[in-house]
């Protein structure tokens, strides 16, 4: 299977897993990066599909060091998951996809996020 942008998988349905967050740093690094609207703005954008930093920056309307620093804070936080690629005439890129389904806040006895994910495993294409 081909697109514009380049060869995809198949994938089999997905199962939905679960973590718990309760650092306190990793709270704040994960609810700083959604603060952010361009942050949100490259979530939403990955939600469907999964881009290239570059793509992503002309999507969201963001110049390139400030897209690239974004994607860093949201691979950071978990938010983000980086894959690579493949292209036929060699040329391969890092491209960038929603990892998490949810986020849940919790404030009863203290601060504790969840964190929903919804993971895909590939499979072969049919002939």
């Amino acid at each position: 299977m081909s697109s514009r942008h380049g060869r995809t998988a198949r994938h089999a349905p997905q199962r939905t897993t679960e973590q718990s967050i309760d650092s306190d740093q990793e709270i704040s690094t994960l609810l700083g990066a959604l603060e952010d609207a361009d942050c949100r703005a490259i979530l939403e954008a990955t939600s469907d599909q999964a881009l290239s930093a570059s793509e992503l920056c002309e999507v969201c309307d963001l110049s390139s060091s400030t897209g690239y620093r974004k994607v860093d804070k949201l691979t950071e936080a978990g938010l983000l998951e980086e894959s690579i690629r493949l292209d036929s005439s060699g040329a391969h890129t890092s491209e960038y996809r929603l990892a998490v389904s949810d986020v849940e806040i919790d404030l009863e006895g203290g601060v504790e996020l969840t964190v929903g994910t919804e993971r895909t495993s590939p499979t072969a294409a049919a002939d």
